[in-house]
C-alpha cells in the first residue's frame, strides 16, 4: 500500500516578508508559479509563520518527496483540476 498524504493547495500572494518566504520554503512544497502544497493546518501557516496566500483545496497525494516539477504540475492537474501548463 502506497502511502498517501492530505495536503492543501495554496496560491502565494507575491509579497511576502523575507521571514514568511524562508517558513513557506521550510514548510512547503514548491509546484509552479505561485502554487505550494503545505501538509498542516492553514492556520499556523498564516498566523504563526506570517504567509499570506489563498486556500485553493484540499486532496490526498502520494509522497511529493521524489517529484520532479513536471509531475507535480500533473499531480495539481488531476487533483485539483488547475491546469499550470500555460
Amino acid at each position: 500500500m502506497d502511502i498517501q498524504f492530505e495536503v492543501n493547495l495554496i496560491k502565494v500572494a507575491e509579497n511576502q516578508t523575507d521571514e514568511a518566504k524562508k517558513n513557506l520554503e521550510i514548510n512547503c512544497t514548491y509546484v509552479d508559479k505561485n502554487y505550494w502544497t503545505y501538509e498542516g493546518d492553514l492556520w499556523w501557516l498564516e498566523d504563526v509563520d506570517g504567509v499570506k496566500f489563498e486556500a485553493i483545496g484540499i486532496g490526498i497525494v502520494p509522497s511529493l518527496g521524489d517529484m520532479n516539477k513536471t509531475e507535480l504540475i500533473q499531480l495539481v492537474n488531476d487533483i485539483f483540476e488547475i491546469d499550470l501548463n500555460d
